[in-house]
């Protein structure tokens, strides 16, 4: 596992120097139950304020979730990874529909193809489809402080209310879509 952080301070005048460069600091690894089970003292960050190291997890390392902490004279961080059973799936389900767009109510033909990774069709399986369509539209707008209110957005079109008595309420570019999604499930 590759792991990396960065420490910043949000001052716009300093142009690319970081504040946290050529610190201290100690990461440590925390298993849910189990507490610390890893510490990397003595670490220093970079002339960015970055500082990064591998970690190898042991063979016998516990399932669950696991949290990493950036301590020192850098701004204290943390993230979180879990480590969870793998199990290899036994067979690949693949569907062959049409390539060209269908219209809507037009009947279509598609196959459903399942087989083992060695090589062989399963058999006596049971195959559920259900095609879906649906339009979806995608909106966001920054967080004001009145979302509460007014609703979300309410002052990224200000220019257009007239209750604001000229305050300068700026309406910035914004893009806005609308994304057609269709979905095969078996």
């Amino acid at each position: 596992m590759h792991l990396k952080f960065w420490a910043r301070t949000a001052k716009y005048d300093l142009g690319d120097v970081s504040l946290h460069a050529n610190k201290r600091c100690t990461v440590e690894i925390h298993h849910q139950s189990d507490g610390k089970v890893h510490e990397v003292k003595n670490l220093r960050t970079d002339e960015f304020g970055g500082v990064e190291l591998d970690y190898v997890l042991p063979a016998d390392a516990r399932l669950g979730q696991y949290y990493v902490h950036l301590k020192g004279d850098v701004p204290g961080g943390s993230v979180q990874f879990r480590v969870e059973e793998y199990k290899k799936p036994e067979f690949e389900v693949t569907i062959k529909a049409p390539t060209k767009p269908v219209r809507l109510g037009e009947e279509i033909e598609a196959e459903v193809i399942a087989t083992y990774y060695h090589g062989a069709p399963v058999s006596e399986g049971t195959v559920k489809v259900k095609v879906q369509r649906y339009s979806h539209t995608e909106r966001w707008f920054p967080r004001g402080q009145w979302d509460w209110l007014y609703g979300e957005g309410y002052w990224w079109f200000g220019r257009d209310y007239g209750w604001d008595g000229g305050a300068g309420l700026h309406r910035s570019w914004f893009w806005s879509g609308s994304i057609r999604s269709e979905r095969m499930e078996e």
